[in-house]
């Protein structure tokens, strides 16, 4: 459950870095957010693989998917 608890958090935050990047004014500044989150998703993608995003399965059943 703990791990369920840290993809939330890393998606808000991740959130929040897209909030920054859309009105910073500066190019430099912009630039090295964008690199900033262009690292942070490169770390989901490799953390996430090929699995279940949350609880998977027993999400889907949970919903009826």
């Amino acid at each position: 459950m703990a791990r369920h608890h840290v993809e939330v958090e890393v998606g808000s935050s991740i959130l929040a870095e897209i909030g920054t990047v859309k009105i910073t004014k500066d190019e430099a500044a912009f630039d090295a957010k964008v690199v900033a989150l262009k690292g942070k998703l490169a770390r989901v993608e490799t953390a996430l693989g090929d699995g279940h995003y949350f609880i998977g399965p027993l999400l889907a059943r949970r919903c009826r998917l």
